[in-house]
């Protein structure tokens, strides 16, 4: 296993997720909601997570669109 998969948790909270894409909790929810991140709900808890590999991949979108890539 690589050292960075033991030391970032693969599932973040809302306000890790924001912190990583430096945006608020509230856009989190919003991505969410709209379908845009796909939140995870482990099995038999009340909580909800997002994978990393995934908010990764949308700012690296966010930065090919903000550079008029497609």
């Amino acid at each position: 296993m690589s050292e960075n998969l033991r030391s970032e948790p693969l599932l973040l909270r809302d306000h890790e997720a924001a912190l990583l894409l430096g945006v608020s909790r509230r856009t989190i929810a919003t991505l969410a909601s709209s379908g845009r991140l796909t939140p995870i709900h482990p099995a038999g808890m009340r909580i909800r997570r997002f994978a990393r590999t995934e908010l990764v991949a949308l700012a690296e979108q966010w930065l090919r669109e903000a550079k008029g890539e497609p």
